[in-house]
């Protein structure tokens, strides 16, 4: 049975997509990377599976939870091991399609990582393991980690502008931090060539972390 996790940045531009992606490289197989974000940039951008064969969302067409896994993961691109539906820019994402979605793969698959926004009403019926929200230490980014619901872990992004330390974000949320992302230039680096961010990088020790905790039963 596939554990599943959100997530999702209190703001834009806070690394939420590269921690999805970092989380979905840690499975040995089985992994599925959902791009549930269809206003911002699609995810086989990030990734490079742009001329990866395969469904994007507005090819999608789920009208039930009768629809077979394996008929899925066939239609799905897979890049790194790792089967991606990505947005595109025909994209109407249906709700109901991606709640049918995740519940065939659960059968399935290791992990399912679902890439959404903080308020989309699609998240909490999502019944994942874990919701993560990537937020600056910002009252902007406070503010909108307060509006999103069915939060578990803050992830807090370290990317300069700060309003109050870290550290200290739990204390205003009903939350736990689950860890600090510095901004690292080798994940930006890595992200400009369409590659995974390095082994040894915040994000993908993080990452690793996350995934000890779902396999560990959290």
């Amino acid at each position: 049975m596939a554990h599943v996790v959100t997530v999702s940045g209190a703001v834009g531009g806070v690394g939420a997509s590269t921690l999805a992606y970092a989380l979905a490289l840690q499975p040995d197989e089985g992994a599925v990377l959902i791009d549930a974000q269809l206003d911002g940039a699609p995810l086989d951008i990030l990734i490079g599976s742009e001329d990866v064969p395969g469904a994007r969302w507005s090819q999608v067409r789920v009208q039930s939870d009768a629809i077979d896994a394996e008929t899925i993961l066939c239609a799905l691109p897979e890049v790194g091991g790792i089967h991606v539906l990505s947005a595109d820019r025909a994209a109407r994402m249906d709700a109901r399609a991606l709640h049918f979605l995740v519940q065939a793969l659960r059968s399935r698959c290791s992990l399912i990582v679902v890439d959404i926004a903080a308020r989309d009403a699609a998240r909490p019926a999502l019944k994942a393991d874990m919701h993560l929200l990537v937020m600056p230490p910002t009252l902007l980014g406070l503010g909108a980690a307060l509006s999103a619901p069915e939060l578990d872990l803050l992830v807090i992004a370290n990317t300069g502008a700060a309003d109050f330390g870290a550290a200290n974000a739990d204390v205003y949320l009903d939350a736990e931090t689950a860890g600090v992302v510095r901004w690292q230039r080798a994940v930006t680096m890595a992200a400009a060539q369409c590659l995974p961010p390095p082994p040894g990088t915040d994000v993908m020790q993080l990452a690793g972390q996350l995934w000890g905790r779902l396999c560990d039963g959290l």
